[in-house]
């Protein structure tokens, strides 16, 4: 739990890239561009992935995705849906980069789903931890500002195992300590 999902992701790319180590974070573009500035000011190598687009969909290529994992990568964050894009992942795309990683499993996912709400034309919202033993890998964040459309009321918070999380929660313990009692009292009332 933290002041904003921002704080949270923010948070968890300082804890898990070691500066200087040359570890690298794969993300998919175009993307939301703090993701840039909180890798290179954890001291990592930011790597972008870039989505196609064709017939008015984004894509992402499976095989250039497979080509950019190294072992140098160390974080890969999903933004499902994506901004500023819309794309929604289906549940065949996050198959697919789960059957690549498994090549790769030291890599972590940061699945960053706040807007998990926003799935229309009956298409399927699939969270990337809830695939095979994804869960042990990913830290999915999520933002009741984007649900209830009171973004400035700056609360997020992170689901995942005790050995991704706990780095993060050391990190925003130590930065922000607590995001405003009131706000998520209103908002815990209102999930139900």
């Amino acid at each position: 739990m933290s002041s904003g999902t921002y704080n949270v992701i923010m948070s968890t790319i300082y804890a898990l890239v070691n500066p200087g180590e040359g570890e690298e974070v794969l993300a998919f573009e175009p993307g939301w561009p703090c993701y840039i500035d909180f890798v290179q000011f954890a001291g990592g190598v930011y790597r972008p992935l870039n989505l196609k687009l064709k017939d008015g969909t984004w894509h992402f290529d499976a095989e250039e995705f497979r080509a950019s994992l190294s072992d140098k990568t160390k974080l890969l964050i999903i933004n499902n849906a994506q901004n500023p894009t819309g794309k929604l992942f289906s549940r065949e795309d996050l198959e697919q980069i789960s059957q690549i990683l498994k090549d790769y499993p030291n890599v972590i996912v940061i699945s960053d789903d706040v807007y998990e709400f926003l799935a229309y034309d009956d298409v399927e919202y699939v969270p990337f931890a809830s695939l095979g033993d994804n869960y042990n890998r990913t830290i999915t964040s999520y933002c009741p500002g984007k649900l209830f459309c009171s973004t400035g009321w700056q609360v997020g918070w992170a689901i995942g195992p005790e050995h991704l999380i706990r780095p993060a929660a050391v990190v925003i313990n130590a930065s922000i300590y607590s995001a405003t009692t009131p706000v998520q009292i209103a908002y815990a009332r209102s999930l139900d």
